[in-house]
C-alpha cells in the first residue's frame, strides 16, 4: 500500500503510457511539421531533358529558366529558392546532383527532393528505351501470401504476420516485466535491510514468509500496474486513432494519392490479421511463463538484494541473473525465422531463458507437445530448487552487516545450512 501511494508509482503508471504516445506521435508531428514548413521554387536550367518529368506540387514548383538566368541564380539564390545542377551525362548508374541554396537545407525536404529527382530520371530513362510510365505501372502489382493450415480438423485459416507480432510483443513485455519488477524487489530488499526496518519485521514473521510475501506483493503490485497501462493504453487509443490515421494520411507528400491509398489500406489489413490471428492458447502460455517466470526471477532479485547493504554493492551478483534474459533477446530474431532448430529448442528449454524464447516460439510454430511440457516441467522444477536457495541465502545473509560476501562465502553459507 505504502509503494502504491507513492509518487514514483502513481507518476509511472499515469504518464508511461502518454509517454510511449507521444514517441509514436513524435515523428509524424516532425513530418507534418516540415511538410508545413513552406514550399520551395526549384530552378533548373531549361536546356535540361528532364523537366518534363517534374511535376510541381505542394512542397516544389520547378521553374525553368535560360542558362545565362540559372548562371546568376546559382551564385545568388534566393530565399526559399533551390538551383540544380544536373549531370551532363545522365545515363551513368551514379549520378551526382548539385543544389545551391542561400541556407541550410533540412534533411526531410533534400530527402524529398532526391526522391522525385529519381522518380524523374527513372521516367526518363524508360521513355528512352521505347517503354511508356503506363506500361511499367501495368507492370507492377502486390503479391499476398495467405496461408491455410490442414489438419483433422479441416482447413484452418492462420496468420504470419499475427503471429510474428504477437512473438515480439510476448517476448518484450516479458523482458520488460522481468527486469523492472525484478529490480523492484531488489532494491526494496536492499532498502528494508540498509534501514534495519527488516530486523523489526523478523520478530513476528519467519524469513520466508516475509521473502515470500515480498515477491507476491511485489507481484500483484506490477498487475496492479499493468492493467492500468493496458486501460489506458486502449482508451488513448480509441481516442487518438482517428488523428493518428489522418496525420499518417497527410505525411507522404511526395507520394501520389494512389501510393498513400495502397500504405494505407495495407497497414489496415494488417492490423485486422494481427486482431484476428490471435489465439487463445498463445494467452494461457503467455501467463504461465509470465507467472513462473516473474516468481523464478523475483526470487533470485530477492536473493540478491539480502547480500548487500547498497544498491551501488548488487552489480556483481545481479549481472549474472541478467545475462541470461539479456541474450534472449539478442537472440530473439534468430529463434523467431528457426523457431525449431536445436538452438532455440535448447533456450527454449533453459529456465532462464525459457520465459522469454517460449512465449516467442510458441505463436510461430507448431511445436510438439512434448517440447512445450517439457519446458514447462523444467521452470516448475527450477522454480522449486531457486526457491529453496532463495530461502537458505535470504535467511542468513539478511541479517548479516559489513562486508559484502564473496561467491566462496556464499557457497560455505549453503553448505553449512
Amino acid at each position: 500500500i505504502v509503494r502504491v501511494r507513492s509518487k514514483a508509482f502513481i507518476q509511472s503508471t499515469l504518464f508511461l503510457p502518454l509517454l510511449l504516445f507521444i514517441i509514436l506521435l513524435f515523428p509524424l508531428f516532425i513530418k507534418q511539421m516540415a511538410k508545413e514548413s513552406g514550399s520551395y521554387v526549384v530552378v533548373i536550367p531549361s536546356t535540361s531533358p528532364l523537366k518534363p518529368y517534374l511535376d510541381s506540387n505542394l512542397r516544389f514548383i520547378f521553374v525553368k529558366v535560360p542558362p545565362q538566368r540559372w548562371q546568376k541564380l546559382k551564385k545568388a539564390p534566393g530565399k526559399d529558392t533551390l538551383v540544380i545542377q544536373f549531370p551532363e551525362d545522365l545515363t551513368k548508374q551514379q549520378l551526382n546532383f548539385t543544389v545551391y541554396t542561400a541556407e541550410k537545407l533540412p534533411v526531410a525536404t533534400a530527402e524529398a527532393l532526391r526522391n522525385q529527382i529519381e522518380e524523374a530520371l527513372q521516367n526518363y530513362r524508360l521513355e528512352q528505351q521505347g517503354i511508356s510510365k503506363a506500361v511499367v505501372e501495368a507492370l507492377q502489382f502486390q503479391l499476398r501470401l495467405q496461408t491455410v493450415e490442414v489438419g483433422e480438423e479441416g482447413e484452418q485459416q492462420t496468420s504470419v504476420i499475427a503471429g510474428m507480432a504477437m512473438a515480439y510483443i510476448m517476448a518484450f513485455v516479458m523482458y520488460m516485466l522481468l527486469l523492472i519488477y525484478g529490480s523492484v524487489i531488489m532494491n526494496s530488499v536492499i532498502e528494508e535491510k540498509a534501514n534495519r526496518t527488516v530486523e523489526v519485521m523478523l520478530c513476528s514473521v519467519r524469513p520466508a514468509t516475509l521473502l515470500f510475501g515480498k515477491v507476491v506483493g511485489v507481484g500483484i503490485l506490477a498487475l496492479f500496474q499493468w492493467v492500468i497501462w493496458i486501460a489506458m493504453f486502449s482508451l488513448l487509443s480509441f481516442w487518438l486513432s482517428p488523428l493518428f490515421v489522418k496525420m499518417a494520411a497527410e505525411v507522404p507528400s511526395e507520394l501520389s494519392a494512389m501510393q498513400a491509398t495502397q500504405e494505407s489500406q495495407a497497414f489496415a489489413e494488417m492490423m485486422v490479421k494481427v486482431s484476428q490471428g490471435i489465439e487463445f492458447s498463445w494467452l494461457l502460455y503467455f501467463g504461465f511463463f509470465v507467472i513462473t517466470g516473474y516468481l523464478l526471477y523475483g526470487l533470485l532479485f530477492a536473493a540478491v538484494g539480502s547480500l548487500v547493504e547498497r544498491s551501488s554493492e548488487a552489480g556483481k551478483f545481479s549481472l549474472p541473473i541478467m545475462l541470461p534474459i539479456i541474450a534472449a533477446i539478442i537472440l530473439l530474431s534468430g529463434v523467431l525465422f528457426a523457431p525449431e532448430s536445436t538452438l532455440s529448442r535448447v533456450l527454449g528449454w533453459f529456465p532462464l531463458t525459457a520465459p522469454v524464447i517460449m512465449v516467442a516460439r510458441i505463436p510461430v510454430a507448431n511445436l510438439p507437445w512434448w517440447d512445450i511440457a517439457l519446458s514447462m516441467l523444467l521452470m516448475l522444477i527450477t522454480l522449486a530448487l531457486t526457491a529453496r536457495l532463495a530461502e537458505k541465502i535470504y535467511r542468513i545473509a539478511i541479517l548479516v552487516y559489513g562486508k559484502t560476501p564473496d561467491y566462496k562465502q556464499l557457497l560455505q553459507w549453503l553448505l553449512k545450512s
